[in-house]
C-alpha cells in the first residue's frame, strides 16, 4: 500500500490538525513525502514546505544505511565519504 493524501487527511482529522506531513518508508526502502492541508491555503503552504523538506532535509544517511533507500530496501554500508560528506554538511 502507498501512503495517500487520502490517509492524511485521516491523519489530520483524527487529530484535530490543520495539516501534516508525513514521511514514509517503504519496505523497498522508497522514500516519500505526503502532505495535508485543510484548505487550498493551508493545502500550498504546507506543500511547498514538504516539497523544501524534500530536496533539502531528507539525507542519503539513513535512508540508504538503514532503510536500504534506491537498493530495493538492503541497507548499505556508509562510505568513509559519505560520513565526511555529512560532516561536511552539518559543520
Amino acid at each position: 500500500m502507498t501512503f495517500q493524501v487520502k490517509h492524511a487527511r485521516r491523519l489530520a482529522k483524527d487529530h484535530d490538525l490543520q495539516g501534516c506531513v508525513v514521511l514514509t518508508v517503504a519496505r523497498d526502502g522508497t522514500v516519500t513525502v505526503t502532505t495535508y492541508g485543510e484548505d487550498k491555503r493551508k493545502c500550498d503552504a504546507i506543500g511547498a514546505w514538504g516539497q523544501g523538506l524534500w530536496k533539502y532535509a531528507v539525507s542519503l544517511e539513513p535512508f540508504q544505511t538503514v532503510f536500504g533507500w534506491g537498493n530495493n530496501g538492503v541497507p548499505r554500508k556508509i562510505t568513509k565519504e559519505q560520513i565526511e560528506a555529512e560532516l561536511d554538511r552539518t559543520a
